[in-house]
């Protein structure tokens, strides 16, 4: 790589064209006529880097790009961008969000360490290079997919990431350098794919919240101190596999996997337009350890809206869009990567609407004014309350407070304007109200 991206050292200044001040962006043009962006002057907040400068593509981060960049919250990087060189983004604190192409193929040592408040972000499919420390003390982060093309899990690569839950492999990494995800204090989930072969010295060291590991039978050596701290896991695997061999040999407990039991929940399964259904993802057996995906849909349509892809996090609100019948789906998977679904109904319906109707708009004095109470649309159970007053008023006279009684005689006590105010309520607690004016003569 360093062969190819040889510069002519040249720095010329980025034009207003790009809508940022002529100062913002300095870079060099490399010798394949490609630009490479080596620093960046500017004060904004939300940062998006151009695809081209003077017409050349933007194809690589340098080095201390954006070091310890104090402002910048979020990063928008290129398509086309293939490197990300070392410490591009080191100890730029407040950055938060980093949108990153899948042309990205190399990320190379420190670039995001000590992003302390980064918590967005997802690795290309088409990254084969992570360098070492890549993303340690990214106090912020939550959660990690590792694509494909990655080999290897470089040292230090997660280190003292605090905040860290879930890291999901895909199938083609063989191995974890040591450190990797040292003092990941929050650690719950990871799921290891059937290439996995290697798990280097302190890997997992310090992951304190980790109960349940499945480490598949392609592991072939699990070096000293990798589950140090880790108080109350039990690791998972085949009777047969030299992961029991390394629990019995450590003192660790050791199971097989039971079958896995989707126990979710939903919080209502009638609701009113306008509120929300929570779910309650919840699940048993497999390897004690699980994470969670939402899914929810129209009932007449095909297509599922994902709400949140496969997370710890267990508690998920939905607010639909339309009244109509809802499916929601809810899929648990545990540590060996098995997945349970679970499908739910939902009906949301109209909020309450009141019809209450009034006997006359008109009456002589010593009549009776008659309110029928009515209620359409939410959910059921309505209850009614009837008010009047005075126009000339500004205190209300409570004839019935909320109770079933749907017909109410009002007898007004003088010859003026009146005005009647009738609420109706249902089960959700969702009141409507109406109002009529009566002339008492």
């Amino acid at each position: 790589m360093d062969t190819v991206n040889k510069e002519w050292n040249i720095k010329v200044v980025f034009i207003t064209f790009y809508k940022f001040s002529v100062t913002d962006f300095e870079y060099s043009v490399l010798l394949n006529g490609d630009v490479k962006i080596t620093g960046y002057k500017g004060s904004n907040k939300v940062v998006s880097i151009p695809a081209k400068i003077d017409g050349r593509k933007v194809t690589e981060i340098g080095s201390e790009a954006f070091y310890a960049n104090e402002v910048m919250e979020t990063v928008t990087i290129p398509s086309g961008v293939a490197f990300i060189s070392d410490k591009a983004f080191r100890n730029c604190e407040n950055l938060t969000t980093v949108n990153m192409p899948d042309t990205v193929v190399s990320i190379s040592d420190s670039a995001f360490l000590s992003c302390r408040a980064l918590k967005n972000i997802t690795l290309p499919e088409n990254l084969e290079f992570m360098g070492e420390s890549v993303f340690e003390n990214c106090l912020s982060l939550e959660e990690i997919r590792i694509p494909k093309k990655i080999s290897r899990i470089s040292f230090k690569a997660f280190y003292c990431c605090l905040s860290l839950k879930s890291v999901m492999i895909s199938k083609g990494v063989e191995s974890i350098d040591h450190w990797a995800f040292m003092e990941c204090e929050s650690l719950e989930y990871v799921l290891f794919p059937d290439t996995m072969m290697v798990i280097s010295p302190s890997a997992f060291k310090g992951c304190t919240a980790m109960k349940g590991l499945y480490i598949p039978s392609s592991v072939e050596y699990i070096y000293w101190h990798v589950f140090d701290d880790c108080d109350d896991l039990t690791i998972y695997g085949d009777k047969d596999s030299y992961a029991r061999q390394y629990a019995e040999e450590n003192s660790i407990p050791f199971a097989e996997p039971s079958a896995l039991v989707n126990n979710s929940a939903v919080s209502k399964t009638k609701i009113v337009l306008g509120k929300t259904v929570t779910v309650n993802a919840r699940a048993s057996g497999g390897t004690d350890s699980y994470v969670y995906s939402v899914l929810y849909k129209k009932k007449t349509d095909k297509n599922w809206t994902k709400k949140q892809d496969f997370k710890p996090n267990a508690k998920v609100s939905i607010k639909p869009a339309k009244a109509t019948d809802y499916q929601i789906c809810v899929k648990v998977m545990d540590g060996t990567g098995s997945i349970s679904k679970k499908y739910y109904d939902i009906s949301v319906v109209e909020p309450v609407a009141n019809v209450s109707q009034i006997s006359a708009t008109s009456i002589k004095l010593g009549s009776k004014l008659t309110v029928t109470a009515k209620a359409e649309k939410g959910i059921g159970n309505y209850t009614y309350a009837v008010f009047y007053k005075k126009k000339s008023d500004k205190n209300w006279t409570k004839k019935q407070d909320f109770g079933t009684n749907a017909q109410v005689s009002i007898k007004p006590a003088k010859a003026t304007d009146y005005e009647v105010c009738v609420k109706v309520k249902d089960s959700t607690g969702t009141t409507a109200k109406k109002y009529f004016n009566v002339k008492v003569s």
